[in-house]
């Protein structure tokens, strides 16, 4: 348990870190190909290939895991790359859930509190924290229920709701009560109606 806690602290650390310049900003582009390439950069070309091979595929959390933290960058650059066609950019979401490491961990929350991304990628980061981590992404989520963008607060109550349990219900009841939009009010409600046992 207690080994669980200094990682989900860490992996805050990280996203507090990324989310403060920019879930995006830290994210170089790839460099155009040059004649001449190092063998770190074929290595690094031949894994980002990969990686976009996987993703368009759909792959196993252990496939993720066996690239290593080099597959965390890569899916947050093409994540972060507006040229990334859309079914992509969620692919690379849902990986970086699937993978399941502190990192990946951290490139979620930080793109899910990013207020320069749209709503539906700061809401897509969000569910996919809330289908990998399930309880442990409550204290991640929780505090986007008074984002400033009421189409990421709808998302993440309906996260919350899916991932149930105390301490999701406690973020929605305390929320419901110092939300000012009626219909906002109305949907935490109906989250918390779906969670009763």
């Amino acid at each position: 348990m207690r080994s669980s806690l200094v990682a989900h602290l860490r992996a805050a650390t990280l996203a507090s870190a990324l989310a403060a310049s920019g879930a995006c900003a830290l994210q170089p582009r790839p460099a155009a190909a040059v004649p001449a390439q190092s063998e770190a950069s074929q290595r690094g070309q031949a894994l980002r290939q990969q990686v976009i091979e996987l993703l368009d595929r759909g792959a196993e959390p252990k496939q993720w895991a066996a690239l290593g933290k080099e597959a965390v960058q890569l899916l947050q650059q093409i994540f972060c790359d507006p040229s990334t066609p859309p079914n992509r950019r969620a692919a690379a979401l849902e990986a970086l859930g699937r993978i399941g490491t502190e990192d990946a961990w951290g490139a979620l929350v930080a793109i899910a509190r990013d207020a320069r991304l749209s709503p539906e990628d700061r809401g897509a980061a969000a569910e996919a924290l809330a289908r990998a981590g399930r309880q442990a992404a409550v204290a991640d989520l929780a505090p986007l229920l008074e984002d400033a963008n009421e189409q990421v607060r709808a998302i993440v109550a309906r996260a919350l709701s899916g991932i149930g349990g105390e301490d999701a219900r406690a973020a929605l009841e305390e929320r419901v009560g110092h939300e000012e939009s009626p219909q906002m009010r109305e949907l935490f409600q109906h989250c918390l109606t779906k969670m009763q046992p």
